[in-house]
């Protein structure tokens, strides 16, 4: 309601101020952002561009414009901001040409199509000192400043625009927008936007946003929006976003609520994820999917698991859950060959729905580097395993489950011809001489419990 208030008070003031006298306007025609087309003569006198006469009082004396300095505040109060409040709490008609003239008058831009600064106040726009200037295109050379711009706005090194900018920004260092940007903005180091961003922001290091944006953000270092965002951000650092509805894609994503996807080293959201993670370490409230080395999420947690297999005697690990997905860590030792093995791996799984409540189905791959007792530096040897698991929820926190497996076995250089583990026959090998490379396979199983 504060901009209703503030309408009302410079309404009435305005018209106790038609009775003082004329004030000469210093350079070129005042333009308004109404939408009843008012604009400003050099001589303060108000003319309508349909041509019909307004008969109020205040547009036939051309006064009050002294009052103007006084409230510089109300001149962004703009009729966009009283169509946000219902016209029952503000009980002002907006289609009255009164209401219209006061708008007018309170967001009164002088137009300099063109201008130019060496380092502000030294500028073209310091001409004018009555009203805040509106540019189409303004070249400034080390920094510059516009109260609006409608075009392009080109600096060598840094500028400013106060208010809003529709269309172009770029500078060889930094760029700042003091309310909204609707178009590009490209900087050297620093984009910074007071209000809201619809469009594309570049930047060599960091680029911000105080309030919402819709666009794309793409930055050497880091990318902040305080608001929603709809649309991608990419970094070289960091992405950081409350609400976020689109794509994260940097070594740091940082997020609130996300729908859509985050795709890094590190994922963190501290809210729901309707969509997936994917990078080394992931964590969430909840999450769809989480596709990395660890996933975390508060809602499924992580839990210890203990199984056997014919390709491991002993097996345990962590198992982090998402709502469709998981991801495991595991140690597991081979006793019964001519050396003591050890497995090392991870894995990632895929559940699938559930058609009874205690029962369901999973899928999953993993990896393990396989190391031979007092010989760990003879070539990389490793095992692939797919299984697909039956699982049973005996008890609260605690389940069972087991099923079928498809091994993989490649050995390299001299461990190539060491025994591998397991205890079922190949079902197919393949040798590769040249490069000291031999392959197995064989099917298996897996039976274990899970602790939730």
């Amino acid at each position: 309601m504060k901009p209703l208030v503030q309408l009302l008070v410079l309404s009435l003031s305005l018209s106790v101020a038609s009775t003082g006298s004329g004030k000469e306007k210093p350079w070129g025609p005042a333009v308004t952002e109404s939408d009843a087309g008012q604009v400003q003569s050099a001589d303060d006198t108000p003319r309508q561009e349909s041509g019909e006469p307004s008969g109020y009082p205040a547009e036939e004396s051309g006064e009050g414009y002294g009052l103007e300095h006084q409230i510089e505040s109300l001149l962004v109060s703009d009729k966009e901001e009283l169509h946000s409040h219902p016209a029952e709490e503000s009980g002002i008609d907006l289609e009255d040409p009164g209401v219209e003239l006061t708008l007018a008058r309170t967001t009164d831009y002088r137009r300099i199509p063109f201008a130019m600064a060496l380092l502000t106040p030294i500028d073209s726009n310091s001409i004018e000192v009555d009203h805040p200037v509106l540019n189409h295109f303004a070249f400034n050379w080390l920094y510059g400043e516009s109260d609006r711009v409608e075009g392009f706005q080109v600096s060598l090194f840094g500028q400013r625009t106060v208010d809003r900018l529709h269309g172009l920004q770029l500078a060889g260092a930094f760029d700042v927008v003091g309310a909204d940007l609707d178009g590009f903005q490209a900087a050297g180091a620093l984009n910074h936007i007071g209000g809201d961003l619809d469009g594309l922001q570049l930047a060599g290091g960091w680029n911000h946003v105080s309030d919402s944006a819709v666009g794309f953000q793409g930055a050497g270092a880091v990318n902040t929006v305080l608001g929603d965002l709809t649309g991608v951000q990419v970094a070289g650092g960091v992405n950081y976003s409350p609400r976020l509805t689109g794509v994260q894609a940097a070594p740091i994503n940082v997020a609130g609520n996300l729908t859509g996807a985050q795709i890094g080293t590190v994922n963190v959201t501290s809210g729901r994820v309707e969509g997936a993670q994917v990078g080394l370490l992931n964590y969430a409230e909840e999450a769809d999917f989480s596709i990395g080395l660890v996933g975390a999420t508060r809602v499924g947690g992580i839990h210890p698991v203990a199984w056997t297999s014919d390709t491991a005697l002993i097996n345990t690990g962590l198992r982090g859950d998402a709502n469709y997905t998981y991801t495991t860590l595991s140690a597991g030792m081979y006793p019964l060959g001519e050396d003591l093995v050890w497995l090392l791996g991870a894995g990632l799984g895929v559940k699938f729905p559930r058609f009874v409540a205690d029962f369901g189905l999973e899928l999953d791959i993993s990896h393990h580097a396989v190391m031979f007792e007092h010989d760990f530096e003879n070539g990389y040897t490793s095992l692939t395993i797919a299984r697909l698991l039956a699982r049973w929820d005996l008890l609260p926190g605690f389940s069972v489950y087991g099923g079928p497996a498809i091994n993989l076995y490649v050995g390299q250089g001299e461990n190539r011809l060491r025994e591998r583990p397991g205890y079922i026959p190949s079902i197919g090998s393949y040798e590769l001489e040249e490069h000291e490379v031999s392959a197995e396979a064989w099917p298996g199983f897996s039976l274990g419990i899970n602790l939730l």
